[in-house]
């Protein structure tokens, strides 16, 4: 964490009390108008934890987001399968104008023939390597997509669970999973704005779309109607008869 005011690292310490220690919080850094002021331990990790639970989505959206990346998970498979198609495709004609170059070759005669020959066979072995070791590589074809994931959205449904982790690396995994810069901090007034890796930036604008689509007072009408009983009869709504107009006799 940094402070807010100037931009440098805050120092934890052990003040000395007459009994016992109590845990700070301090910018260190001399011109700095926060300089030597204190923030108490639970104070500012209290706010951490606070940040840290407010991370967690809500249920549906990430119901919504599972079901986006599984629609992208699904687009990469098919797209990997027709682009493997198309490498099988290229290398059986890469073979059969290898064969036809290969007996070209064995019929000339020509120094220069033969050089021309030699060298776009050449080429072409390369490129018949190149395909051949894209054809091999299966990478994420055959993984399930549950299976891959569900590290990932255990982690995204509930950020929290890892620094509750008494492993100190589970900790600081949790800091670069979540956040792209330290943390500001400005004494009395808490954090400033985080600023969150791709993922939860995400989630935070979905999230916002969401609020958006809802009205804050449902969807009914915001205006009281008046109400009518059975034994009262409702306001007409047929427009009046147009009164004939006399001009007076001048």
């Amino acid at each position: 964490m940094t402070c807010d005011c100037c931009g440098h690292a805050l120092t934890a310490y052990w003040a000395k009390g007459r009994n016992k220690r109590y845990p700070y919080y301090e910018c260190f850094n001399k011109p700095c108008d926060e300089y030597r002021k204190t923030i108490r331990k639970d104070v500012l990790e209290g706010a951490f934890e606070t940040l840290i639970k407010q991370l967690r989505p809500s249920a549906g959206l990430m119901s919504t987001v599972a079901a986006m990346f599984r629609d992208i998970w699904d687009h990469r498979l098919q797209g990997y399968e027709q682009k493997r198609v198309e490498q099988k495709r290229a290398l059986t004609g890469i073979n059969t104008t290898i064969s036809k170059l290969t007996d070209r070759l064995i019929e000339t005669t020509s120094p220069s023939a033969i050089q021309a020959y030699e060298g776009k066979l050449e080429k072409l072995e390369a490129e018949k390597a190149l395909i051949n070791e894209n054809i091999a590589q299966k990478q994420d074809a055959g993984q399930d997509f549950d299976k891959s994931f569900r590290t990932a959205m255990k982690f995204l449904l509930n950020p929290w669970n890892l620094w509750t982790s008494p492993n100190p690396d589970t900790r600081k995994t949790l800091l670069k999973l979540v956040f792209a810069a330290p943390l500001p901090y400005a004494r009395n007034q808490g954090f400033r704005t985080a600023q969150t890796t791709s993922p939860f930036k995400v989630l935070g604008a979905l999230s916002d779309e969401e609020k958006e689509m809802a009205e804050t007072k449902g969807f009914e009408p915001s205006i009281g109607l008046p109400l009518y009983s059975l034994s009262r009869r409702a306001p007409s709504t047929t427009r009046p008869r147009l009164r004939r107009w006399v001009y007076p006799r001048i």
